[in-house]
């Protein structure tokens, strides 16, 4: 085991003397890895938020991402090693990995869902992983599990939440929260087609800020039921042609979900795509179905506690302890009063439950009858 260890020590230190490393900035990180083809693919799935603006940030950590074919091959050596368990924004679920630990400072990490090694050393990391996997298995570390851990383990530290969010013409955002199927990408794509701007689908990071409740988005894939897609004159090209003639019924029942760009999705409704953090105004809790007729009321603290609940993400909501050693040593400077006063300040904001049959027109009434008038 030892050996196997030090030789991929050796690895690393041959391959960061390679000339041809290519070299991408992005937030909280500095990236090298071989060929342009990650690059543009690592590109695509950091834009526009965690890619940097060429901004000093101070001081980065560094990321090496190697092609090693015999990755596999290590796993035999992490067998006795310590069991761990990693907790995915993303896909909402754990999943298990093998860590030996060298030092404080210095450890192994196997993943054998996703063919990769990742060693750490003080502020540096190293992912080797095979030639099919590279691109997906180094861009889960360094976009789910460094950079969104990075994010909420920050002085003023975040939380994840499962929402979307669009932004008024004011500025201010409005997030939308919910269980699956109660109707948020739906809701979400009323409002863009209502002129608000887009800024997150899925999941949205909150902090608090001199008493203020910011959001930012992530980029995480926007993926479109047909049946929305279906409501909606922008977004018909992305029904397959052969699925077009189907009734609203199947066009619902079916799983299929398109990949949309992000800014390909905002120009498909001409609005802007926001990457910056964002003011909250408000919170929403839509519920959507036939026939529903259109009806909106304020949540008082002790529900919207409850409702958000099913909600958070992320490392400072419950025990999702990271896996790894870097998000690990700064997540612990994170005082655990400032995460309570921002949940006190998400409790403070202006939240309604939705019921409406999914049509604009009628969120667009709601929203100015129900809650516009109220905050004005």
């Amino acid at each position: 085991m030892e050996k196997a260890l030090n030789d991929l020590i050796k690895i690393s230190k041959k391959y960061k003397k390679q000339k041809d490393l290519e070299h991408l900035e992005v937030e909280y990180l500095s990236v090298f890895y071989e060929g342009k083809d990650f690059g543009n693919y690592l590109y695509k799935h950091l834009s526009p938020y965690f890619v940097s603006n060429g901004s000093s940030m101070g001081e980065k950590n560094k990321v090496y991402c190697f092609v090693l074919e015999s990755v596999d091959d290590y796993e035999k050596y992490f067998v006795h090693a310590k069991k761990i368990k990693h907790y995915s924004p993303s896909e909402n679920q754990v999943f298990q990995k093998a860590k030996y630990i060298i030092s404080t400072d210095e450890d192994f990490v196997y993943d054998s869902q996703n063919h990769c090694i990742i060693y750490t050393n003080r502020d540096e990391t190293i992912i080797f992983s095979n030639r099919l996997h590279y691109n997906q298995a180094c861009k889960r570390v360094i976009r789910d599990e460094l950079i969104y851990g990075l994010v909420q383990s920050q002085a003023t530290p975040s939380i994840m939440l499962h929402s979307s969010c669009a932004v008024d013409n004011t500025g201010k955002a409005i997030l939308i929260c919910g269980d699956k199927g109660a109707g948020k990408t739906t809701t979400l794509v009323n409002l863009l087609d209502l002129g608000y701007d887009l800024l997150s689908n899925d999941l949205t990071f909150v902090k608090q800020v001199n008493g203020k409740i910011w959001v930012k988005g992530t980029p995480e894939s926007i993926n479109i039921g047909l049946g929305t897609a279906s409501k909606f004159e922008q977004l018909q090209d992305i029904i397959p042609e052969n699925m077009r003639e189907l009734s609203d019924h199947d066009l619902w029942s079916t799983h299929l979900k398109p990949e949309l760009n992000w800014q390909s999705f905002a120009n498909k409704f001409n609005v802007k795509l926001i990457s910056e953090w964002t003011e909250l105004s408000t919170i929403l809790f839509p519920k959507i179905g036939e026939g529903l007729v259109p009806e909106c009321n304020k949540i008082e603290k002790i529900q919207l506690k409850k409702n958000l609940q099913n909600s958070f993400r992320g490392i400072n909501v419950g025990h999702n302890i990271p896996w790894s050693t870097l998000i690990e040593k700064r997540h612990k400077e994170v005082q655990s009063s400032e995460i309570s006063k921002l949940l006190d300040g998400l409790l403070n904001k202006s939240a309604y439950k939705i019921r409406y049959s999914g049509k604009k027109d009628e969120l667009s009434s709601l929203i100015y009858e129900s809650i516009t008038k109220k905050l004005s």
